[in-house]
């Protein structure tokens, strides 16, 4: 008997759980813990090796503070623009919070750089590598956080 066949949809839509999982600081066994599965079963929807149940949709859309139409890409162009938007805002109000010719300022523009390289490069290793590398305060918890980037004594 012959196991259901994965479709490119299939695969897209693993790219964007595990692209917003790693945005929002999760794990693979957070994500798991949530869905109450196993983290090899998130790895492999993340790999696209398998589907996505349709029933874990909504739970994953929570917990990557995103919607069920973004995961699915059945959302307008002006949706999805809207849902970038607001994480390019969040962005830019943690960077406000930084006096321009703090150290910490530019240690965040550096890894905020790193993480575009990396992104545009593709490769999982080098994004760790440089997010790593530039800011050296990074944690599994904190990606994206301006508490990974900025030392306690730099907040005010």
């Amino acid at each position: 008997m012959a196991g259901r066949l994965v479709s490119q949809a299939d695969v897209i839509l693993g790219q964007k759980i595990k692209r917003l999982r790693r945005l929002r600081g999760f794990s693979q066994s957070d994500v798991a813990n949530v869905l109450e599965i196993t983290f090899q079963q998130v790895q492999k929807y993340e790999r696209g090796v398998n589907r996505v149940p349709a029933a874990a949709i909504p739970a994953l859309a929570r917990l990557l503070n995103t919607t069920a139409s973004h995961l699915l890409d059945i959302e307008s162009p002006r949706q999805a623009a809207a849902t970038d938007d607001r994480e390019v805002m969040a962005l830019q109000a943690a960077l406000s919070t930084l006096p321009e010719s703090s150290p910490a300022r530019a240690q965040y523009l550096k890894a905020v750089a790193a993480l575009a390289a990396a992104i545009r490069a593709g490769s999982d290793n080098q994004l760790a590598a440089n997010i790593a590398d530039n800011t050296g305060r990074v944690s599994a918890s904190g990606v994206g956080t301006t508490s990974s980037v900025i030392p306690q004594s730099a907040r005010s």
